[in-house]
């Protein structure tokens, strides 16, 4: 367990902390035992993680973690299956929220510069670690340098080397020099320093008498170059699915879940029909795209009103009949909505013109759209109230 939570802590994902003290509480309440605590920390270990390798914006964790145990207990069946329903909430996440299934994940993997990545000591200590009993303190190892991170293909590249490597040289060694098939762990990265692959291989305390279990393949490979790295990366990224598992799980709910999408999702808002928000860490229910519309920008007035007073000219808010979205007066517009005394934002819009000016102030205020999450109806409920929406959209589509 306290291994899990140091690891844990390496990630930096601070943001989760809430999360663990309410699974904490559950598990003083006897609500889950030890062994479903461990299997909690290493779903996040492993949520957190594969999206760090797939550059997931880190932006939406801070409201998924505040509503993660609330949604577990929307289901009536948590005490029973409360491991289940996180697997099945996590599965269920999209966009800018969701947990990368294994293609994703093993792309980026086997792609990416993990030798520049700030977790790169904590890769290789996991990998090396997995499954052996005698563990490696990978960490400490590095931090005295009685180990060093080794670049098996160096980065400066010898005759023997370019020869080696082949037509292609140039361009194998700078899409692979710094991923996971071509970076290992060793005590004798000076003495190894620009060596040929047999040399490396066959000094003295070379990679054939390594006992790491990163250098096993090494042993048994003749010579270095882009179909042996690509093979590594491919038993490394084998590993690596069984390391940061993807939830499994056949939980199916009774309780359907309502969708949530982060502003930045890929998502088409148009016939939908909203129930809360989360912005600025606070989650407020809503029953129009309006009421959403008028809240943030009241939010964003509050931030900086002079910053917000310049929309009134801004090319950005006006049609291309010059009809303004933002304004002084409030007969300028045909369904003003208040954001002071003196200030209104045309409220007869669509709903995909109300998310695009949201998503417009959002960047001129430096926002991340992830800031902004939208949670909406369930399927069922979106179905019954479709003629409803539809007439709606239809009084209020453009200017």
């Amino acid at each position: 367990m306290n291994e899990v939570l140091k690891r844990i802590n390496k990630l930096n994902i601070t943001v989760s902390y809430p999360f663990f003290l309410e699974i904490y509480n559950d598990y003083t309440q006897s609500v889950i035992n030890k062994e479903d605590l461990k299997e909690i920390l290493l779903l996040v270990e492993s949520f957190s993680f594969r999206r760090s390798i797939c550059d997931v914006s880190p932006n939406a964790l801070n409201k998924i973690y505040m509503t993660l145990g609330r949604e577990i207990k929307n289901h009536p069946d948590y005490k029973e299956n409360y491991v289940a329903i996180l697997k099945y909430l996590l599965k269920k996440k999209k966009g800018s929220q969701r947990f990368p299934e294994d293609k994703e994940f093993t792309e980026k993997f086997m792609s990416k510069d993990i030798y520049n990545s700030k977790n790169c000591s904590y890769i290789l200590e996991r990998i090396e670690n997995f499954g052996n009993r005698e563990k490696v303190d990978v960490e400490n190892l590095l931090m005295s340098n009685e180990l060093t991170i080794e670049h098996i293909m160096p980065k400066n590249l010898s005759d023997h080397w370019i020869k080696d490597l082949g037509a292609n040289w140039r361009s194998i060694h700078e899409e692979y020099l710094n991923t996971i098939g071509n970076i290992t762990l060793t005590a004798y990265n000076r003495e190894m320093s620009n060596k040929n692959f047999n040399q490396k291989k066959l000094m003295e305390k070379g990679f054939n008498k390594s006992k790491l279990f990163l250098n096993e393949h090494l042993k048994k490979t003749p010579r270095w170059n882009e179909g042996t790295i690509k093979r590594r990366a491919t038993i490394l990224k084998d590993a690596s699915l069984k390391i940061w598992m993807y939830p499994c799980t056949e939980y199916v709910s009774s309780t359907d879940i309502s969708p949530v999408y982060s502003l930045s999702d890929e998502h088409n808002f148009t016939g939908e029909k909203i129930i809360s928000f989360i912005f600025s860490g606070r989650e407020r229910k809503a029953t129009s795209w309006k009421k959403l519309y008028g809240y943030v920008a009241r939010e964003l007035y509050m931030i900086d009103p002079s910053k917000f007073k310049l929309f009134i000219n801004d090319n950005d808010f006006t049609t291309a009949k010059n009809k303004k979205y933002v304004s002084e007066l409030e007969v300028d517009l045909r369904t003003p909505i208040k954001i002071n005394e003196s200030l209104f934002l045309e409220g007869n819009l669509g709903t995909n013109y109300i998310i695009e000016n949201i998503r417009k102030m959002m960047r001129k205020f430096g926002i991340s759209e992830d800031e902004l999450s939208i949670k909406l109806q369930k399927e069922q409920q979106v179905i019954e109230n479709f003629n409803f929406i539809e007439c709606e959209e239809a009084e209020s589509d453009v200017m």
